[in-house]
């Protein structure tokens, strides 16, 4: 059967178990993988699925449904334990979908490339693998993931479209010695805007330089935060944006619509809406037309990201926002500064220049309390240069005081994408004027 009418069937049988607003999405996706390590393939994987999505509402109450086996026998079956389990729940909300025929723009009907060569990815490891190595590193490792994505959606309330969408992943991380590492990452859209050679060079020059380091000391410092880390931190906050995180009590950004929540050097946006770019779509998962949304401008907080239920309780429109079960970002947008990482390292008498972190846990969410574990080159500045690499620190803090701090922006940016950063993010370095750093537990 075709996406429309795996989609159209779902639709109907929940239409005719009593829903009265329901959302039927069909993804078709050809997923292809690459893992690398010790300077070779190792793996490659090539798999073909397609998956049913149904989110519907009965008697004020929420059914979820994702189900591969798509006879109609087994779509009408597992639609009716949905919604049967639906009824029985205790939850009740005032709970409606969009109702409107929808038009979207042709440019996002297809982005990307429209077929995954096989070929091209060998040679894009090859590349990158080579790229790290010629800095002087000994092993290279990582992974080049590739998806071409088809898909159809259709409501009880009207909206229905199509569209295809192509991301590539590509993830390196160099090794000089046991103590040297560096990684860094890049999504994109098409081979043409994949880089594998700064992927590879970037990641290779972080491990160069971080041979031999030296324990650092704990306090505080300057820090100056490359993309990978930027990527990171940025998504916490587009977390925190999100509208059920706020309704939830899981946000630090509650009730701060409107004042100041980062520095003025700081501005975010959403951006679903440029063709090139990897997170981007025609619409949400309840068929709303996304737009361009500033969620923080020179520093104040503009808006929550928003799905028509989260919207209803706080008074307010959706932005087209919605997920299959919670509103989030497309595509996250840091605004470029004028500063080159030359000049940012100049800025700093006595810092740390940060280059990955992993493993980014909360003390408490709704303060915005966290830490985070800090990997691969991690660097002492000294009098505006780098006096060489050090190890043995953790990042802790809040995240509102953090990007308070932010002195300066990079002018450079780059599109980031990987297991610690779900979402497309396109971010410069940052420089902030105090973190605090300390040692790692045991």
């Amino acid at each position: 059967m075709g996406l429309s009418q795996i989609a159209e069937i779902a639709l109907r049988i929940a239409k005719r178990e009593g829903s009265n607003d329901a959302v039927s999405i069909v993804r078709r996706t050809h997923w292809r993988m690459i893992r690398f390590s010790n300077n070779g393939v190792t793996v490659s994987k090539n798999k073909r699925e397609t998956e049913l999505y149904l989110y519907a509402i009965i008697r004020g109450k929420k059914a979820f449904l994702t189900t591969t086996d798509l006879s109609k026998k087994s779509i009408e079956d597992a639609t009716g334990k949905a919604l049967g389990a639906a009824k029985v729940s205790s939850d009740r909300e005032s709970l409606s979908i969009p109702k409107g025929h929808f038009k979207y723009p042709r440019k996002l009907k297809s982005i990307g490339d429209a077929k995954l060569n096989e070929q091209k990815l060998l040679d894009i490891v090859e590349v990158a693998i080579g790229a790290a190595l010629s800095e002087g590193t000994s092993r290279v490792a990582g992974t080049l993931t590739a998806e071409r994505t088809e898909k159809f959606l259709c409501t009880t309330g009207g909206a229905e479209g199509d569209y295809a969408s192509t991301i590539y992943n590509l993830s390196v991380r160099a090794f000089a010695d046991s103590e040297a590492t560096g990684q860094f990452a890049q999504v994109a859209t098409s081979f043409s805007n994949l880089d594998a050679e700064v992927v590879g060079r970037q990641a290779g020059q972080i491990a160069k330089d971080a041979k031999n380091p030296r324990r650092a000391e704990p306090g505080k410092y300057s820090a100056l935060f490359g993309p990978m880390v930027v990527a990171n931190l940025v998504g916490e906050i587009a977390r925190s944006a999100s509208g059920s995180n706020v309704d939830a009590g899981l946000s630090f950004l509650i009730g701060k619509l409107g004042q100041s929540v980062t520095s003025c050097s700081f501005s975010l946006e959403d951006n679903p809406t440029d063709e090139k770019a990897a997170g981007s779509a025609p619409f949400d998962d309840e068929g709303m037309p996304t737009y361009r949304k500033t969620i923080i401008e020179r520093g104040i907080l503009k808006t929550y990201l928003h799905n028509s239920n989260t919207a209803s309780k706080m008074g307010t429109k959706s932005t087209a926002n919605a997920g299959l079960v919670r509103p989030r970002p497309f595509n996250l947008v840091v605004s470029a500064g004028d500063a080159s990482i030359e000049d940012l390292i100049s800025m700093v008498d006595n810092g740390v220049y940060v280059t990955n972190s992993w493993y980014l846990r909360y003390q408490d969410q709704r303060k915005g309390d966290f830490s985070t574990i800090l990997r691969d080159g991690l660097f002492k500045i000294e009098n505006g240069q780098i006096a060489g690499p050090i190890k043995g620190l953790r990042l802790s803090g809040n995240m509102l005081k953090l990007f308070g701090d932010i002195e300066a922006v990079g002018r450079e940016r780059h599109w980031i994408r990987w297991w610690e950063v779900d979402t497309p993010t396109l971010t410069p370095a940052i420089l902030v004027k105090e973190a605090n750093f300390t040692m790692p537990s045991l």
